[in-house]
C-alpha cells in the first residue's frame, strides 16, 4: 500500500468510527462538554464513553480512563490539560485507538520551548503506534452521515459540501448558517495547529472521497507548499475547490500573525441554551468595559434576538451579518479620518 492510499484509509477509519471516547468530558456546562452534546445530538450510532477520573457519572456511565474502557475504541476526543494530554495520548495508543482529536490547547502556538517540545512528543507516541491526530487546538469533526459532531444542533442530514478550516468556530458557525440555505455537509474539518494530519492530508482524502462534491478551505498557512499545491491540483481535477486564504495582503498578513495593536473586536457567537446566551451577553459586556475597545457583535443563528437591545443599551453595536457589521465599521473609521484630516 503506497502512502496515499495509506492515508486515505486512515482518514476514512476517523470518519468512521464505531466507538468514540470523550476523555475529560467536563462536569457542568463548559466548553469540553459540547463535544458530547453534539455526539448526542447527533445520534452517534456506535458506543459513546465519557471519560473522567473523578466524576462518578456524566450523562450516563462513565470511565475513569481510556484504558477502563471494556471494549475498543475508535476515536477520541482528548479535552484535559495541556500537562495531562501526553499521558492520555500514550494511554489511547496502548488502547489501538484510530486517531484522536486533541481540543487541548498549550502547544506550540505558545511559543514557547517547552510547548513545541510537548507536541513533537505526542506526535512521536502516537506515530510509534500507528495512531493519527488532528489539532491540537481544534474541534475536531464534523460528518452527520456517520454520525460525528463537535457541537450540538448542527444539521443531521449529510450533503456534498467539505469543508477543512483552520477556525474551529468558523466550522461550527458555517454548520448552522449554511442549512438555513438548504446548504448541506458531508464532512466538516478544523484543524488546528496541524501537529500531524494537515490540510494536505485532508485535501488529499476529500479529492477521492465520493460523498464530496464541492470542497471548501478557510486557510491561515500552508505547511509544505509543494506537497499542498500537488494535492490541490489533483483534487481540482475531479471537483471544485473554494480556498479562503487568510492574510492574502499586509493587512490580512498582521491579523494572521496576531492580531499587537488591536483597534476594534468583532464577535460571532452565541451561547448554547436560553441561559447561556444571557451569560454570553453579560460577560461581553464585561469585557468590553475591561478591555476599553470598541466591541462589534455578530448574531448567529439561534441567538436571542431580544438580547439584542442590551448589547445597544451598554454602546456595543450588534449586526445580523458580518458584512453589515464591517460596513458599518469602514465608514466609522473613514468618518474618523476625515475628521482628523480638517482638523490639521
Amino acid at each position: 500500500m503506497d502512502n496515499a492510499h495509506g492515508l486515505i484509509a486512515q482518514i476514512e477509519a476517523i470518519f468512521h468510527p464505531k466507538s468514540v471516547a470523550v476523555v475529560g468530558v467536563p462536569r457542568g456546562m463548559k466548553s469540553g462538554k459540547v463535544f458530547l452534546m453534539g455526539l448526542l445530538d447527533q445520534g452517534f450510532p456506535g458506543h459513546i464513553y465519557p471519560v473522567h477520573p473523578k466524576a462518578k457519572e456524566i450523562d450516563g456511565l462513565t470511565y475513569p480512563s481510556i484504558s477502563a474502557i471494556p471494549g475498543a475504541v475508535d476515536l477520541a476526543i482528548v479535552l484535559v490539560p495541556h500537562d495531562r494530554a501526553l499521558s492520555v495520548i500514550q494511554e489511547c495508543a496502548n488502547k489501538g485507538v484510530k486517531g484522536a482529536v486533541l481540543f487541548t490547547a498549550g502547544y506550540k502556538e505558545t511559543g514557547t520551548d517547552e510547548g513545541i517540545a510537548m507536541e513533537k512528543e505526542l506526535v512521536r507516541v502516537a506515530r510509534s503506534a500507528g495512531m493519527r491526530l488532528l489539532g491540537p487546538n481544534c474541534m475536531g469533526l464534523y460528518s452527520p452521515k456517520t454520525g460525528l459532531s463537535n457541537f450540538p444542533q448542527l444539521p443531521r442530514e449529510p450533503g456534498p459540501v467539505a469543508i477543512i478550516s483552520h477556525s474551529g468556530s468558523l466550522t461550527n458557525i458555517l454548520g448552522l448558517m449554511a442549512s438555513k440555505k438548504g446548504i448541506r455537509f458531508s464532512k466538516v474539518v478544523s484543524l488546528g495547529n496541524e501537529c500531524d494530519l494537515t490540510s494536505t492530508d485532508f485535501l488529499t482524502y476529500l479529492g477521492q472521497d465520493s460523498e464530496t462534491l464541492v470542497i471548501g478551505a478557510y486557510l491561515e498557512g500552508i505547511k509544505d507548499g509543494v506537497s499542498f499545491l500537488n494535492a490541490l491540483k489533483n483534487a481540482s481535477l475531479k471537483k471544485p475547490v473554494i480556498i479562503w486564504k487568510l492574510g492574502l495582503n499586509p493587512e490580512g498578513c498582521r491579523a494572521a500573525a496576531a492580531d499587537p495593536g488591536v483597534d476594534a473586536v468583532v464577535i460571532v457567537g452565541r451561547g448554547l441554551t436560553p441561559e447561556t446566551n444571557l451569560v454570553y451577553t453579560e460577560s461581553m459586556i464585561q469585557v468590553r468595559k475591561e478591555s476599553n475597545k470598541p466591541f462589534i457583535m455578530v448574531s448567529i443563528p439561534e441567538f436571542d434576538r431580544s438580547l439584542a437591545q442590551s448589547f445597544c443599551e451598554a454602546g456595543i453595536p450588534f449586526f445580523e451579518t458580518a458584512e453589515r457589521a464591517m460596513g458599518t465599521y469602514a465608514l466609522v473609521y473613514r468618518y474618523q479620518l476625515w475628521r482628523q484630516e480638517r482638523s490639521l
